[in-house]
């Protein structure tokens, strides 16, 4: 099994934007999410769907967690779906084994020639019996895979149980309800359920005569014994009319209560509870602001952190109308306990969309600082393949901060808050080391918190002119070494006696560097030239700077901002000075041949890389940013195997970010045998000859916008 994709989003602070209404309950979780593809497939006939994942304590690598994600095969026909599979891993998704088909959970013949299936499973861990519980929905096909009309007790919940030190299934089970017309159909299906202190369930259920009425919604409590599920008594019943009711509703604890989300055809509901089972009345999911959140006719589901509830959905207006109800992309965004309204400040995108639909997915807790999001891309047609859809299963992974983390992060951003009050551009991030960092163009701060470490490790980076204290300015020891393959770091001792009684943080200062001309000539050119309202900036290393935009780009406006020998991180450094004034509809980066030459890792490379977008991102908000693949080159081949491999994880590492491209242009400069084409390169074997940037500029051509002028 590979892992296709694994993109750490680094800018983790939640921020309040301007402008817009706040909450009562500010957000104050910060978190990272990361996205991996566990497995592909799209040939037509089926595809992998409704991927939920469970995590089993001391059962992986290590004494750590294994995890089990049940999942089926869509059969491409409306809600046809396949007996049970299983993906296992022990090392936290790291790797897998499967999918696995669980022959035990498969098909079963059922009366008048129909099939017995269970779909929309949710798996669990029961921790008094050390047991995992998947729950799903059991329903009977035709032969041609339409569902069977309503029969009385055909549609019910079903049940199976997993034993991580058997690792084996036992067959499903019917959780038998009261004997009560209004629960002849009865199912919890794509739905979150809750194991109590005590051990018993709580199991939301949709249900009603048959299948043609309005739903209505309940939580059913239950009891396990690691073997048989049974009812005990059930709450409140909720229904609107209209649009089939209530149904696959999701619950979670935090602090206290108990939230249910709801699904119907129009909208989503939500409503909390004291107890578990008596809900107040169902509202309809809104922004702070009062506007309708949007989502409708799909599911919603819970993540919860002990410092704050979040939602995942999808919902309308975020440029989807392509996507079949507006499923895609995934959402998250922290909700208002008090109100049950999303905060919208908070909202991000967790799964981009990509012209798939992504309604059917499932939420869960893994560890205490880590939850995950699962969904299979639904590819129904090749307008889908087209925008990028392959059948992925994806598991976006929500990397939790801890209270220290936070606290680091608040007093990081306060600190950004008082250095632009004195004009300077500064952007926050993790992407140096473990503390957060205030960035400048020609300085680094760490922000002073009583959680800082006793040692702080930067880097990659450039000796720093000095280290100093922003309360006294007096200068702060620090050491300086290279480390082989990954650059070089600087190491502060915070408990060093320069640190004590440290009150405002530190400054790592900048020397003047080899590029400060190249900087003050652009600052001249600026003056000469009308600011860029629309077209393209160009930037990056020599293999940029000699590219000769006017002859390749006769037709766009195109302006050329390399600086030879330059590294990613250097364009981090000099991101202010590059962009200045100009306001471009794209910007396009090439480097990584000095990165991969100086000795940077391929990783650190792909860090750097992240980082120097992230960078023109925090200047350009809406602009389009396209990194060109580092290209193989004859005077450099020895160092081939490192580029592709840099090339790789860069791709990765951008994948998930809004409006940011990975251009992969090394094929164009090869030839058949692998080998860097002589036609495409300078008699140096290392720059790109006129033949190299004709290549490259009608490549770049087809994914640069039409040029606009700002009204």
């Amino acid at each position: 099994m590979c892992r296709l994709l694994s993109l750490l989003c680094f800018f983790s602070m939640i921020a309040l934007l301007p402008g817009l209404p706040v909450s009562a309950a500010e957000p104050a979780v910060a978190y990272d999410i990361s996205l991996d593809t566990v497995v592909e497939h799209d040939d037509g006939e089926w595809l992998w769907f409704h991927p939920r994942a469970a995590a089993v304590p001391g059962h992986g690598k290590d004494g750590g967690p294994a995890v089990v994600m049940t999942l089926q095969k869509h059969l491409q026909i409306s809600d046809f779906y396949s007996g049970l599979y299983a993906l296992y891993s022990d090392d936290m998704g790291e790797s897998w084994t499967g999918p696995v088909e669980i022959p035990e959970l498969a098909w079963r013949d059922g009366p008048q020639g129909t099939i017995r299936a269970v779909c929309d499973v949710t798996p669990g861990y029961h921790a008094p019996t050390g047991k995992v519980l998947a729950l799903g929905a059991q329903l009977y096909y035709k032969a041609d895979g339409q569902l069977v009309d309503a029969e009385e007790r055909f549609d019910q919940t079903s049940y199976s149980v997993y034993d991580p030190n058997a690792k084996s299934w036992s067959p499903w089970e019917i959780l038998e309800m009261p004997d009560d017309p209004k629960f002849y159909f009865s199912r919890n299906a794509c739905a979150q359920w809750i194991v109590e202190e005590d051990g018993r369930l709580l199991v939301p259920l949709y249900f009603g005569t048959d299948g043609k009425v309005d739903y209505s919604v309940t939580v059913a409590r239950c009891s396990f014994d690691g073997k048989t599920v049974r009812y005990i008594s059930h709450g409140t019943e909720m229904t609107i009319s209209g649009g089939r009711g209530l149904c696959e509703p999701s619950i979670v604890p935090f602090q206290g209560r108990y939230y249910l989300t709801l699904r119907n055809d129009a909208r989503g509901y939500v409503t909390v509870s004291d107890d578990g089972l008596h809900y107040e009345p169902v509202q309809m999911w809104k922004f702070d602001d009062g506007e309708e959140l949007g989502s409708y006719n799909t599911q919603q589901h819970w993540l919860a952190h002990e410092d704050g509830l979040f939602l995942v959905y999808t919902r309308r207006g975020a440029d989807n109308d392509h996507i079949i109800r507006h499923r895609a992309p995934l959402f998250i965004a922290q909700v208002d306990p008090e109100a049950c309204c999303v905060i919208r400040a908070t909202e991000r995108v967790l799964i981009p969309e990509r012209g798939a639909a992504m309604g059917n997915f499932g939420a869960s807790a893994m560890t205490a600082s880590e939850s995950w999001v699962t969904v299979g891309e639904g590819v129904w047609n090749d307008d889908m393949r087209s925008r990028g859809a392959t059948g992925a299963l994806f598991v976006a992974r929500v990397h939790w901060h801890d209270t220290a983390e936070r606290k680091q992060m608040n007093a990081a951003e306060d600190l950004a808050t008082s250095l632009k009050a004195e004009g300077k551009k500064t952007f926050v991030t993790r992407l140096f080391g473990e503390v957060p960092l205030v960035c400048t163009s020609n300085a680094w701060y760490i922000a002073q918190s009583s959680t800082l470490p006793e040692s702080l490790v930067v880097g990659p980076m450039l000796k720093p002119e000095k280290v100093f204290r922003l309360d006294t300015g007096a200068e702060v020891a620090y050491d300086f070494e290279e480390v082989e393959t990954k650059g070089t770091f600087v190491t502060i001792p915070l408990n060093g006696e320069d640190c004590q009684g440290l009150e405002e943080g530190l400054c790592i200062q900048w020397p003047d560097s080899r590029w400060e001309n190249n900087m003050k000539e652009f600052a001249e050119e600026n003056l000469e030239i009308e600011s860029l309202r629309s077209g393209t900036i160009i930037t990056g290393s020599s293999t940029a700077r000699m590219w000769n935009v006017d002859a390749s780009f006769p037709d766009r406006l195109v302006l050329n901002r390399g600086f030879g020998g330059s590294r990613y991180s250097d364009l981090v450094r000099f991101a202010d000075e590059v962009i200045a004034d100009h306001k471009p509809q794209t910007v396009v980066i090439y480097d990584g041949d000095n990165d991969i030459a100086a000795g940077l890792a391929p990783a650190q490379v792909a860090v750097d890389c992240r980082a120097s977008v992230e960078r023109i991102r925090a200047l350009l908000p809406e602009c389009r940013i396209i990194v060109i693949s580092t290209k193989p080159s004859g005077s450099r081949w020895a160092l081939h195997e490192a580029i592709l491999e840099s090339n790789m994880l860069c791709a990765e590492q951008l994948s998930s970010l809004e409006n940011v491209q990975f251009l992969d242009l090394v094929d164009l400069l090869m030839t058949e045998e692998g080998q860097p084409d002589p036609e495409c390169f300078l008699k140096d074997e290392l720059h790109l000859s006129e033949e190299g940037y004709a290549r490259w500029s009608a490549a770049l051509e087809k994914h640069l916008p039409p040029d606009v002028t700002a009204q």
